[in-house]
Formats: C-alpha cells, sequence, structure tokens
C-alpha cells in the first residue's frame, strides 16, 4: 500500500478491529510480523487500551514473567518523541548472580524469533498540562540485514502512519465517553484551524521527509524563513514536533501528502 492508501484506508476504519487488521496488513508489507500497542492516556486507568496482533505464547510469557514492569524499551519510551529499535536500548548490566529484567525481557524475545523491533512513542500535553503517552511495538522476525535496509528505506513514513493510526484509533477507542484527543485551549476540535499557502507548503515537504534546509531549496527561501514557518504551524496545531504537526494536518484534512 501506498502513503496515500493507508492513510485512506485508516481514515475509513469504523471500529477498533478494522484498524487492528489495517496495521497488521501494513506492517507485513513493510516485513513485520506483529505489533503491539498500549495507550496509556487516562491515569490511573486499570484498563488501559491495548491492541495488538502478538501471538499468544509471547503474550502469555511477557504478562506471566511480569516483564511490563522490567520492559527496558517502555521508560526510553516515555522519554522521546522519535522512533527507536531494540537495538538502540542500552544493554543492562549484568554484574551479579541475579539476570536483569531488562536482559530477561530481550533474551525471552529472542526465544519468540523475534530478531529486533521497532518502537514508536507518541506524546502530548493537553490545555491543563496533563500529559498523555501511547507506544506501539513492530516486531521484526527475518534477518537482521533486511531490517536495517527496511528502516533506511521506510523508517520515517512507518513513524507518521503510526501516529496517524494511534490518533484515529484512541478517537474511535473513546469517543462514547471522552471525546476526542486533539483538543485546542478551549477544549474544542481544530476544525476552524487555518493554515496559509506557504504554511502547507512547508508541512507537505516534511511529510516528504524534507529537512528545512531542503525545503527551503525547493521553495526558493532560507531555512530559517522555513523553520519559522515550521513553528507557527506547530503553534496552530498544538504538536509538539513537525511530526505530530503533519500527521494532525493529515488527520484533519488540512493537507494531502
Amino acid at each position: 500500500m501506498s502513503l496515500e492508501e493507508t492513510i485512506a484506508r485508516i481514515e475509513g476504519c469504523a471500529d477498533l478491529l478494522e484498524l487492528k487488521q489495517t496495521l497488521q496488513d501494513y506492517i507485513e508489507s513493510k516485513g513485520f510480523s506483529e505489533f503491539s500497542f498500549i495507550d496509556n492516556s487516562w491515569h490511573g486507568s486499570a484498563d488501559p487500551l491495548i491492541i495488538n496482533s502478538i501471538t499468544e505464547s509471547w503474550e502469555s510469557d511477557y504478562r506471566s514473567n511480569g516483564f511490563l514492569d522490567v520492559d527496558p524499551c517502555l521508560p526510553l519510551a516515555r522519554s522521546l518523541n522519535t522512533a527507536f529499535t531494540w537495538s538502540d536500548v542500552p544493554a543492562p548490566v549484568y554484574a551479579g548472580k541475579r539476570k536483569p529484567g531488562a536482559l530477561r525481557v530481550m533474551e525471552a524475545a529472542q526465544d519468540h524469533k523475534y530478531q529486533n523491533g521497532l518502537v514508536i512513542p507518541f506524546h502530548y500535553r493537553d490545555h491543563l498540562g496533563a500529559y498523555y503517552s501511547s507506544v506501539c511495538t513492530l516486531f521484526w522476525k527475518d534477518p537482521a540485514p533486511a531490517f536495517v535496509k527496511r528502516l533506511r528505506l521506510d523508517r520515517y513514513e512507518m513513524h507518521m502512519v503510526l501516529l496517524y493510526w494511534a490518533q484515529r484509533t484512541i478517537d474511535i477507542g473513546t469517543r462514547t465517553h471522552r471525546g476526542g484527543r486533539f483538543r485546542d485551549r478551549d477544549s474544542r476540535g481544530y476544525e476552524d484551524i487555518y493554515l496559509t499557502d506557504r504554511e502547507r507548503d512547508v508541512l507537505l515537504w516534511a511529510a516528504q521527509g524534507k529537512t528545512s534546509e531542503d525545503t527551503g531549496n525547493i521553495l526558493g527561501i532560507s531555512r530559517e524563513t522555513v523553520d519559522e514557518y515550521i513553528k507557527v504551524c506547530l503553534e496552530k496545531l498544538d504538536a509538539a514536533n513537525r511530526t505530530q504537526a503533519v500527521v494532525k494536518a493529515i488527520y484533519l484534512g488540512l493537507i494531502v501528502p
């Protein structure tokens, strides 16, 4: 599926089951085997929104061994806005007789034939300053060189798709009693946001993975000017970074990649 086709399919999903299948089809087209998404947005919730396609045996091992409390990817995901791989996670120090929990998680994942994983965090703050966090992990079982090649080709696209998918998932999953997730500071939706032609231009090129310098060269303006346009877009869309701004703009129909 192309990026446009994937976004259109996500937008057309009516329920969480459709969203689950859509993401599974997308990640399989990129060579990944399974995914696991958890939304921790509602603080204190005993039943967070979890959607996954992992095997029953891996889910059983993960839960029964208490890996949720020692998984080294989760605290790192809470501190980052960018995607990372399991290989990027610092190796735990094994100094004593007892094996660190983080090491046990990684060894157990290898026992289930997972060679690596791509972890994509998703964060924002609401108008009251409350912090919200979700994370999605994509599991890879093929040889390592293929994983490296896939990231080189599609890392940025997959990050964008997952952010868009997460927004749609949370909206549908919380619609009946929570309302929309992206709200302005007066608790209203973003239906009335207006972007100028130039602001849309810089976001469209950002959606194609272009840097500020690349965009400046394409549009015939300076890198500093591009950064100023991006800054305005972040403010209008209440986004933490340009990737989130792009996702929100696509979601709201302000740009079409």
